[in-house]
């Protein structure tokens, strides 16, 4: 099932990227804090805790993003 925009907001010792989606904790790997992403389940836990995969950045965090070029030198 894939989720519709979920954001994380904090990252957990093994690495994984997690956030809330309506109650439910959600993990995913490579993932940054403060990104906008799309994400499908893959496990739901008893404890309202889930797995999921990226399927989709949507917003990625400013250190994601390919630097701005610089301006060309003028004499």
């Amino acid at each position: 099932m894939v989720l519709g925009l979920h954001q994380t907001d904090r990252l957990e010792e093994r690495g994984r990227a997690a956030g809330e989606h309506h109650g439910v904790t959600v993990y995913a790997p490579g993932l940054m804090p403060g990104e906008v992403e799309r994400v499908e389940l893959e496990h739901l836990g008893k404890q309202r805790l889930a797995s999921a995969r990226l399927v989709e950045i949507v917003s990625p965090t400013p250190p994601r993003r390919p630097p701005a070029r610089p301006s060309p030198r003028r004499s």
